[in-house]
């Protein structure tokens, strides 16, 4: 475990055995909306071959359109270089052949950044406070929400697939905010 993962840990004011992640790295953290059924496996009517194709290429473009704003609000936001641009990926994992999950990875240090936080700075209360001793920089550190927002403006657009093709389908979206 990593000193990155601790400091994340911190910025956020909690531990990781609450949560469930002793042992585990920041880049392992998932970021994912899950489609989740609300009734059994039973019940739930099969999509013909035609439809699940139908579903999954417009699942797969809608992350490619969330994928494409996400690169365009990083530099929009004031974030500099290209790292964080260019580690953004989607993952599409599939079950009985039907998108069930939609995840989206990037370098840890974009979590800092949208968080504002790292380098002698915690998140407290919900606002970024210098934590470290010494003379504070001249610089001071914001939070430039680049993910969250986004992902907020598109939801709506993948609810709407999601419903037209499975009317007893819910969004688990618990997972996929940047806390």
């Amino acid at each position: 475990m990593g000193a990155r993962f601790r400091e994340y840990m911190a910025a956020q004011g909690t531990n990781r055995r609450r949560h469930g992640l002793a042992g585990a790295n920041l880049a392992t953290i998932p970021l994912e909306i899950e489609i989740q059924n609300v009734v059994t496996r039973d019940e739930l009517p099969q999509l013909n071959d035609e439809l699940l194709k139908q579903f999954n290429s417009e699942v797969k473009q809608w992350g490619t359109s969330v994928l494409q704003e996400l690169r365009y609000n990083i530099p929009e936001m004031g974030i500099e270089g290209t790292e964080l641009t260019d580690s953004l990926r989607t993952n599409f994992r599939k079950n009985a052949g039907g998108i069930n999950r939609i995840g989206f990875s990037f370098r840890p240090h974009g979590v800092y950044i949208h968080k504002g936080v790292g380098r002698g700075y915690q998140m407290q209360g919900g606002v970024v406070v210098r934590t470290a001793k010494g003379e504070p920089k001249p610089q001071e550190r914001y939070p430039k929400p680049w993910f969250n927002p986004v992902i907020e403006a598109f939801i709506n657009d993948l609810n709407q697939i999601v419903g037209k093709y499975y009317a007893t389908a819910v969004m688990n979206t618990v997972r996929i905010y940047i806390p």
